[in-house]
């Protein structure tokens, strides 16, 4: 079952409230990992801990099935694209494989300037179709 990020609750104090804008989310579905990237990916701290968080957990858990979900992510720049193309490598290296979903037509348009959907990401409307479109694992 797929958890849903969930909307911030405005009881929270304000710092309280932005580590938790900060924080990625996983989640398991049908033998594949899904990371939720936080809402604020435009902001340079939010960037620079999504990409050690996820860097840290491709290295100790080596998904074989990777999904990276925008579902919130209203921009990125470059520093994202970047530490997702290097988790990407990374993915690769043992035999994994990482798509993404649920970008906005702003947050395409990135990845459609670096011209990397197609040779280094498949892009899906969402994280069940990512999931679907991964070959079966073999024993």
């Amino acid at each position: 079952m797929i958890h849903l990020p969930h909307s911030h609750d405005d009881g929270l104090e304000p710092a309280l409230q932005r580590q938790q804008k900060h924080q990625l989310r996983f989640s398991n579905l049908n033998e594949a990992v899904v990371i939720w990237l936080p809402e604020d990916l435009y902001e340079l701290l939010a960037i620079v801990e999504a990409g050690e968080e996820m860097s840290r957990f491709v290295k100790h858990s080596q998904p074989r099935r990777l999904v990276v979900s925008f579902d919130h992510v209203c921009s990125c720049g470059s520093q994202a694209v970047g530490d997702l193309v290097n988790l990407a490598k990374q993915v690769r290296k043992y035999g994994g494989e990482l798509k993404l979903c649920s970008m906005s037509n702003r947050v395409r348009e990135v990845f459609d300037l670096c011209r990397l959907i197609g040779p280094v990401f498949d892009v899906y409307s969402s994280a069940g179709e990512a999931v679907e479109s991964f070959p079966p694992l073999s024993d």
